[in-house]
């Protein structure tokens, strides 16, 4: 059976946001020594006013109702904020192969969850998928050395990835993906900022110093 463009678009689309996804675990070692809440409350400030604009080209929408921005709330301390602060946090403990391989089980949790979610049974076939993608992501993957404080924290970030999908699958057909990602962005910022403020002190932007092991880095 053809696909269609739309389906061809999505779909690789889809792909390419798993893959950034999936990368974050091999990188994010990298900025374990950044300010952990003040650095993510500034990169979800920019993204969040990044994303409006680019919304604000197109045709103008109705503003969100108040159940709907209780969703973005909740989206955005879950599959942003907390999954960010999980991710930086296990990889601490554990080895990104490990942390990895455990967030590469959001697709079962997914193929379960959603349609229990909406009293549907899951289907069998999205359900074996789901567990062929995971096994593969396992595979390449593999398990590396790691600590029960980091299995949690990784188990942490596949519950709030996981959240950031079942949460925003109501609301992309009345807001759309852009305008949703820019108010999830700019709803998380103060929250991580507030999160900063109390543990970091006063929220501050800093440059990462550059990896030595980057070998365009000096």
């Amino acid at each position: 059976m053809p696909i269609d463009a739309n389906t061809l678009r999505g779909s690789l689309c889809a792909a390419a946001a798993m893959v950034a996804v999936g990368s974050s675990a091999a990188v994010s070692p990298v900025l374990t020594g950044y300010p952990l809440l003040s650095g993510q409350a500034w990169r979800y400030l920019v993204a969040g006013l990044i994303l409006l604009l680019a919304h604000r080209a197109g045709a103008p929408a109705a503003r969100p109702t108040p159940a709907q921005w209780t969703r973005i709330l909740l989206l955005a301390a879950t599959g942003m904020a907390g999954f960010n602060v999980c991710l930086l946090k296990a990889v601490q403990h554990a080895d990104p192969s490990t942390v990895g391989a455990v967030v590469g089980a959001a697709p079962v949790v997914l193929a379960l969850a959603g349609p229990l979610g909406a009293a549907r049974r899951p289907s069998t076939r999205v359900a074996v998928c789901a567990l062929v993608t995971t096994a593969g992501v396992c595979v390449i993957q593999t398990f590396g050395a790691g600590s029960a404080t980091g299995l949690l924290y990784a188990l942490g970030a596949l519950a709030c990835e996981c959240c950031f999908s079942l949460l925003a699958v109501g609301l992309l057909p009345a807001l759309g993906p852009r305008r949703l990602s820019g108010l999830a962005c700019l709803a998380a910022a103060p929250l991580l900022g507030l999160a900063a403020a109390l543990t970091e002190g006063r929220p501050r932007c800093a440059c990462p110093p550059a990896p030595r092991a980057w070998p365009w880095c000096t």
